[in-house]
């Protein structure tokens, strides 16, 4: 590390503090605040490689020059308003309580931001426009929007996150472009725990995301959202890979897929979906490039579906696993009815109780091998109608009371359904005629802005 203490002016006065604590961070110059400098000062004589070291206490908000770094004794000894870091390489901050936000602005390259507390007044760590970002060991807590925005950055990596409280989303990821995005960010984020935020606990629109141990906890609803919360929406052409992903006790739906890839697979641990109000996972909208794998997950106690595939979806694999104790709730829903010509339709019905293990909207492409259905409060599997050619269920088995009621596919009269091909141990598929039961409405993905 190389601590020059020249300062043009002011080399009495930095020499008189003595030697100050960068904390392990390397450093062409240190101002010490307030030592030597108020806070406003050193900020105006920092330069790229410069480290503005302070002391416990609080400061205002600042504008840290690109490359420049900030370095604090910890967050719970100093604290400062809003910063900004603009284009520039290397920029840091370290070991400060951030009561603002923290704006990473276009073209601010390679910036780490370190121990820190950040409770924002609006967003609280914002990545814009090509700027790439490392934020590992930091506290995001009530923030009153975002917690963490990233809007066409080329790469935001978090590492051993918390982000709690808040009152809008947890993460928010977006390509602007969405399915049309030339060159789609990098999300990468490992050991991330997301608590008690609303509306979406992580939103991935049109960026290719790499999550390793995640945890999404309680997703409450945010209020004007239609029409439930979301633990993890991947959607915009979005390309998902989740190892050991844990989503827990959320107020709406844990996963939706929507005109995206999606591959869910086990850690140290499986990958868990458990307790959501809403639903488990929701997959729509995937074609012949896109689709949903989910290998051994686990989905335990969710309300409303278990696994819910739309219809015409395609490429969606399901290896291993269990859906088990489905509890009923009452939701919106649609079903299908005569229109007094012959013709079927599709409506609106009002609210109804629905609590199934696997709902299969019809035309969908579905291969299930090795899945264990339980405990479903209305239908283990429903399966609405002529699945796509090549669908397949291998292997599945039905247990605690699933058994009883069975595979029901229902169809409409006179109009012949196309079952799945069945193998192993799956149990016969019954056709039901005349589609008596109803299909909740569906989950809808945030939009980019």
């Amino acid at each position: 590390m190389l601590a020059a203490w020249l300062v043009a002016g002011c080399s009495d006065d930095v020499e008189d503090c003595g030697a100050a604590d960068t904390r392990g961070v390397s450093c062409d110059e240190v101002l010490p605040v307030p030592c030597a400098f108020g806070f406003s000062e050193a900020l105006a004589q920092a330069r790229a490689g410069s480290c503005v070291v302070l002391e416990p206490g609080t400061y205002g908000e600042g504008t840290l020059p690109g490359g420049a770094k900030l370095i604090g004794p910890g967050a719970d000894q100093v604290t400062v308003g809003s910063l900004t870091l603009p284009a520039g390489q290397g920029s840091a901050v370290h070991g400060v309580h951030v009561a603002g936000v923290v704006k990473v602005r276009p073209d601010a390259i390679d910036v780490q931001l370190t121990e820190l507390l950040v409770t924002g007044s609006q967003n609280g760590i914002q990545a814009e426009s090509g700027a790439s970002v490392t934020v590992e060991d930091v506290e995001v807590l009530g923030v009153p929007n975002m917690a963490v925005a990233m809007v066409d950055a080329a790469r935001l990596t978090l590492r051993r996150v918390r982000i709690a409280a808040g009152e809008g989303p947890g993460l928010w990821a977006q390509c602007s472009a969405g399915c049309g995005c030339a060159s789609p960010p990098q999300v990468e984020l490992e050991e991330v725990d997301l608590a008690d935020n609303r509306m979406v606990g992580v939103a991935l629109m049109g960026v290719s995301a790499d999550l390793t141990n995640v945890a999404i906890g309680a997703t409450d609803n945010a209020d004007g959202f239609t029409p439930y919360s979301v633990g993890l929406s991947a959607s915009h052409c979005t390309n998902l890979t989740a190892t050991g992903l844990d989503i827990d006790g959320g107020a709406g739906a844990g996963l939706l897929v929507a005109s995206a890839t999606a591959l869910l697979r086990a850690g140290d641990t499986p990958s868990r979906i458990a307790n959501n109000v809403g639903g488990g996972v929701w997959i729509g909208d995937t074609d012949d490039t896109q689709g949903a794998h989910l290998q051994d997950v686990l989905l335990d106690g969710n309300g409303l579906v278990g696994i819910a595939v739309d219809a015409q979806a395609r490429a969606v694999v399901i290896e291993g696993g269990e859906v088990t104790n489905t509890a009923q709730v009452m939701v919106p829903a649609n079903a299908w009815v005569s229109d007094g010509s012959g013709e079927w339709v599709y409506v609106p019905v009002g609210s109804a109780a629905i609590g199934d293990g696997v709902i299969w909207r019809r035309g969908a492409e579905v291969h299930m091998d090795g899945v264990t259905l339980g405990g479903s409060g209305r239908i283990p599997m429903l399966i609405d109608g002529s699945v796509a050619p090549g669908s397949q269920l291998h292997d599945v088995t039905l247990e605690a009371g699933d058994e009883l009621t069975g595979i029901v596919q229902q169809t409409l009269p006179g109009i012949p359904a196309a079952p799945p091909e069945t193998s192993g141990t799956t149990p016969p598929v019954q056709q039901l005629d005349g589609a008596p039961h109803v299909i909740p409405e569906w989950y809808v993905p945030p939009e980019p802005f």
